[in-house]
C-alpha cells in the first residue's frame, strides 16, 4: 500500500541501536514508502562512544526486521564534522537527494532538547515530531553497561538492562561483538578512562582540561605524531599534550612539538612561522571528558627538504604525512584532530 510519502529520513548515530531507535523507524515506515537512515560518526576511529562502524550499525537494525520491511530502508553514512555545521548539512543533502531525487521527503525524530538542534537545519523536508519513545532509554547508559561487564559505572549503572534494551538481534551481535580483538582494544580503552575518571571524583566540580596542539605544515604535508598510549593507543595525532601551570599556551605548544617529534627547527625559528591559533571545544571531542585544546598552527615555508622528526616522549612515531592522504587514513586519527587539521588548511 503507497503511504503518504514516498521517502523519510532519520538521522541518528545509533550505538548501539536501542528499542526507541527502532520504534522511531517503525513508525516512519508507517508514514513512508521508504526510509533513509543516516548513520552519523562514519569513518571515526573506534572508541567507547562510537564502537561500532556505518555497516555495523547497518547490519544490525536489518537484524531487528524482516526481509520485506528491511528492503525498505536504504543506509547512508556521514563524517561528523563539529566545526563546521554547514559542510555537514551539505553533506547530508547530497546523500539524501541522491536517493529521493526532489520527491516529497520528511524527515523524523523528537525535539526533546539542544541535542536535536540538526533537526532545524533541513527546511526543504517537512518536520515529523515521533514524540518521546521511551524516556530515560539512551545509547550512553547502554554502551557503559556493555563495557562494565558488572562493575559499577560512574553514573552509577551496573551492567543487568542493557540486553533487555535492544532487540535480540541487536543483543546477539553484540555478545558476538564481545569475542573480537577490537572488542578487547576498547576494553582497555573504557576501563584507562574509567580510572582517570576515578581521580577527579572527589572534585567540587566536573572537571575542565586544557591542551595545546600543534598543526605544522610544509610543502603539502602536516607532522603527526602516533599515540604510545591510551586513549587512542596507537592512533595519528597531532603533536601536543596538557598545559603546565606556570607557561603560556604557546611555551606549552613549542615544548610539546619539541618532545614528542624533536622536529630539527629551533623552538625560536618555529614561533616565527605562527600564523594563527584557535580554540576548538566541541563539548565531547574526547572520551576523557570535557577537554578544550587550543591549536596553533605554523606554516613553514615550502621548498626544500622536511625536516627531520623523530619520536619520543609519549609518541611512538612521528611523521610528514601529505595532506592529500588525510582522508585515506581518516578513520585512524584521535578524537577530533583531522577536523583541526581541515579547519587551518581548508581541505572542506
Amino acid at each position: 500500500m503507497t503511504k503518504e510519502y514516498p521517502f523519510a529520513v532519520f538521522i541518528a548515530r545509533i550505538q548501539p541501536p536501542h528499542e526507541a531507535h527502532i520504534q522511531v523507524i517503525e513508525r516512519a515506515l508507517d508514514k513512508a514508502d521508504q526510509l533513509i537512515i543516516v548513520l552519523g560518526s562514519h569513518r571515526t576511529a573506534p572508541n567507547i562512544r562510537n564502537p561500532w562502524t556505518a555497516d555495523e550499525r547497518a547490519e544490525m537494525v536489518r537484524r531487528c526486521f524482516d526481509y520485506e520491511t528491511s528492503s525498505r530502508i536504504r543506509f547512508v553514512a556521514v563524517r561528523d564534522q563539529p566545526y563546521n555545521d554547514t559542510n555537514w548539512m551539505v553533506e547530508v543533502h547530497n546523500e539524501v537527494t541522491s536517493i529521493t531525487q526532489g520527491a516529497k521527503t520528511i524527515i523524523v525524530g523528537h525535539m526533546k532538547d539542544s541535542s536535536s538542534f540538526y533537526l532545524e537545519f533541513f527546511p526543504q523536508w517537512e518536520f515529523c515530531d515521533l514524540g518521546l519513545l521511551h524516556e530515560g532509554l539512551n545509547a550512553t547508559r547502554i554502551r557503559e553497561e556493555f563495557f562494565s561487564e558488572g562493575k559499577k559505572t560512574p553514573r552509577g549503572f551496573v551492567n543487568r538492562h542493557w540486553s533487555h534494551a535492544v532487540r535480540p538481534g541487536v543483543r546477539d551481535y553484540m555478545e558476538a561483538f564481545r569475542k573480537l580483538e577490537k572488542f578487547d582494544t576498547l576494553l582497555e580503552q573504557w576501563n584507562y578512562v574509567q580510572e582517570y575518571k576515578k581521580q577527579w571524583a572527589s572534585a567540587p566540580y566536573p572537571p575542565t582540561f586544557v591542551t595545546t596542539d600543534a598543526v605544522v605544515v610544509k610543502s603539502g604535508h602536516v607532522l603527526m605524531v602516533r599515540r604510545g598510549f591510551n586513549p587512542g593507543k596507537g592512533l595519528i595525532a597531532l603533536p601536543g599534550g596538557f598545559i603546565d601551570q606556570d607557561r603560556s599556551l604557546e611555551d606549552c605548544m613549542i615544548r610539546e612539538l619539541k618532545e614528542e617529534t624533536r622536529i630539527a627547527i629551533p623552538a625560536k625559528e618555529l614561533r616565527t612561522h605562527i600564523r594563527s591559533s584557535r580554540v576548538f571545544d566541541h563539548p565531547e571531542r574526547s572520551v576523557r571528558g570535557r577537554t578544550i585544546t587550543h591549536a596553533f598552527f605554523i606554516k613553514l615555508p615550502d621548498g626544500g627538504f622536511l625536516p627531520k622528526v623523530k619520536a619520543s616522549s609519549d609518541a611512538t612515531g612521528a611523521f610528514w604525512m601529505p595532506l592529500g592522504d588525510l582522508h585515506l587514513h581518516e578513520n585512524l586519527f584521535f578524537e577530533d584532530h583531522l577536523d583541526i587539521i581541515e579547519t587551518f588548511t581548508h581541505l572542506t
